[in-house]
C-alpha cells in the first residue's frame, strides 16, 4: 500500500493531481479524461468557470487565486498547512501555462517545491519554430514560454514533461 496517498476519495492506485487552470482550453478536456479515469483532482484557478465542474464533485476541488499574484501562492501554502499535510497534497501538477509569465512558473516552483512525481507544462507550438522563422507578433511569447520551460526543465529534472 502507498502509505503516501490518504485521500479516501482517491484509491491507492490513482493519482492526486493539481491542474493549474481547468476551465479552458486544454484543461477541460483533460480533466474530464483524469475525472473519468478516477484521479481526485485540485484545479487552481480565478474562479471565473469552476460552475463547469459542479456535477463531478467531490472529486474536484477548486482552489481560487490568481497564478500572476504571489499572494496567492502564499494562500495556496497556507491550504497545504491548515490540511496538515507533511508534503504537498498532490502527486501531478498539470500546469496549462496560459499565462505566459516566467514569475508565476516560479512562484509555483517555490510553493510546490520538488515534492512530487510529475510536472507537466503545456507548452506552445510555437516554441518549436526557430526563432528566425517566428512571425514577429510571436517573438516576445515564445521567447516567455520558452524560459518558462527552461524553469520547469532545471527545477525538475526528470520529474517533468513539457
Amino acid at each position: 500500500m502507498n502509505s503516501k496517498n490518504t485521500n479516501i476519495l482517491c484509491p491507492v492506485d490513482q493519482k492526486r493531481i493539481l491542474v493549474i487552470g481547468g476551465t479552458g482550453f486544454p484543461c477541460t478536456n483533460i480533466v474530464k479524461k483524469l475525472w473519468d479515469e478516477g484521479h481526485s483532482i485540485s484545479i487552481f484557478n480565478r474562479g471565473n468557470n469552476n460552475q463547469i465542474w459542479d456535477d463531478y464533485n467531490p472529486r474536484i476541488q477548486t482552489l481560487i487565486g490568481d497564478r500572476t499574484d504571489i499572494s496567492t501562492f502564499f494562500r495556496l501554502q497556507h491550504h497545504v498547512w491548515l490540511r496538515n499535510e507533511a508534503s504537498i497534497p498532490w502527486d501531478v501538477i498539470i500546469d496549462s501555462g496560459f499565462a505566459v509569465d516566467v514569475d508565476a512558473v516560479q512562484n509555483i516552483i517555490n510553493v510546490i517545491g520538488c515534492d512530487i512525481e510529475h510536472y507537466v507544462f503545456i507548452s506552445s507550438k510555437v516554441c518549436s519554430i526557430p526563432e528566425k522563422d517566428t512571425p514577429l507578433n510571436y517573438k516576445l511569447y515564445r521567447n516567455i514560454k520558452l524560459e518558462c520551460e527552461e524553469r520547469v526543465k532545471e527545477f525538475y529534472n526528470e520529474k517533468h514533461l513539457i
